[in-house]
């Protein structure tokens, strides 16, 4: 009885490591969703940490996108969500939004529905964000819901007024 179930124990094993491997990610960093009282669902990093867009065109008023326009200080506090590698989308997200864009020095960039995603450094992974509808560095940020759409907050006002 025991070798049988030492067998049992070992093919269990065995089986529970191959599905392991066979399930690993390769180290891609996956995007996921997260849920607040206040915000409802949005984007998170691969580090549990939530990702914001940055709402303007005119960045500081000096006519460049927004991962342009956020400079050396606003990267201090608003890093940008590096891609060393491949990006996936937990099954919440829709993977076909996922992409990744350049910075001015060439790295690439995680995005989401066309937006550069950055982090804020304030944030704790698995904390209430606490980077929505801040106005910095020329623009507001905003979270994303998992359809890449910029959460909408009352501090933020409406598209046409940005």
């Amino acid at each position: 009885m025991v070798a049988h179930l030492s067998r049992f124990a070992g093919a269990t094993a065995i089986v529970g490591l191959i599905a392991s491997v066979g399930s690993a990610d390769n180290g891609a960093a996956t995007l996921s969703v997260g849920t607040s009282e206040e915000f409802g669902d949005y984007v998170v990093g691969p580090n549990g940490k939530p990702v914001y867009t940055f709402l303007t065109k005119r960045g500081a008023s000096d006519g460049q996108d927004p991962l342009d326009s956020c400079n050396a200080d606003c990267r201090e506090e608003w890093p940008p969500l590096d891609a060393p590698g491949e990006v996936r989308a937990s099954k919440e997200l829709d993977a076909y939004l996922l992409g990744t864009t350049k910075d001015e020095d060439g790295e690439p960039v995680v995005s989401y529905a066309g937006q550069p995603l950055f982090s804020f450094y304030r944030d704790a992974a698995g904390d209430e964000p606490s980077g929505q509808g801040i106005y910095s560095f020329g623009g507001y940020w905003a979270l994303l819901n998992p359809s890449g759409v910029p959460i909408r907050s009352d501090a933020i006002p409406a598209p046409d007024t940005e």
